[in-house]
C-alpha cells in the first residue's frame, strides 16, 4: 500500500493556532495533548486511507471531504489532489461552520 504525502493548508495551520490560542486562554491546557494526538491519528489514517472521510462538496472531479477525530471534539476538512492529501481547515466538533467553499481550495 503506497502512503499519500499530508500537507496543511494556511487556512488549516491558522485553524489551528486558534484552537490552541483558545485552549491556552480557556485554561484547558491540558486538553493539547489530545488536539496533538488527534492531529497525529488523522494524519495517520488520511496518509493510508485517503477516502475515509464523508464528502461535504464536489468540483472539478476532487472531492472536498471531512473527517471527524477518533478521540476529541475535533474534526479536519481535506481534499485529495493526485498523491497529496490536503488538510483544508479545523473544527470543534460543536463550533460553527461556513458553508464549504470548494473555489478556495480547488485552483490549479
Amino acid at each position: 500500500m503506497s502512503s499519500r504525502r499530508v500537507r496543511l493548508h494556511p487556512d488549516f495551520e491558522a485553524d489551528v493556532r486558534a484552537q490552541i490560542d483558545w485552549l491556552v486562554t480557556h485554561r484547558q491546557a491540558r486538553w493539547l495533548d489530545n488536539l496533538d494526538q488527534g492531529l497525529q491519528g488523522v494524519v495517520e489514517l488520511l496518509s493510508a486511507f485517503p477516502g475515509a472521510g464523508a464528502v461535504v462538496g464536489r468540483r472539478e472531479g476532487r472531492q472536498l471531504r471531512r473527517l471527524l477525530f477518533r478521540k476529541g471534539p475535533y474534526l479536519v476538512w481535506y481534499v485529495v489532489d493526485g498523491n497529496d492529501v490536503w488538510l483544508l481547515r479545523l473544527f470543534h466538533a460543536r463550533q460553527r461552520r461556513p458553508a464549504p467553499n470548494p473555489a478556495r481550495w480547488f485552483r490549479r
